[in-house]
């Protein structure tokens, strides 16, 4: 089972203009461009706190599951003797 530990974080390279832009047009783009760079940001940093949060969740199930599972194991084997 994988954890998130072991997921490669990707970071977005960073959007810096070589010179300054030229225009309106040009200032508008690049203010849409990083607009939606910290969009992306922040829906993948909620992505990832819904994943961990989903994962904890199977993790505690997992462990309810194997105590539950060992406790039936019990009663069975005090049935057999």
């Amino acid at each position: 089972m994988s954890t998130l530990n072991s997921l490669p974080i990707l970071k977005p390279k960073k959007v810096e203009p070589v010179e300054q832009p030229k225009s309106d047009k040009e200032l508008e783009r690049l203010r849409k461009i990083r607009e939606r760079i910290i969009r992306n940001r922040a829906s993948a940093n909620a992505s990832r706190q819904k994943k961990k949060e989903y994962m904890e969740s199977l993790e505690k199930k997992n462990k309810e599951l194997i105590q539950h599972k060992e406790k039936i194991d019990k009663e069975n084997q005090k049935l057999k003797d």
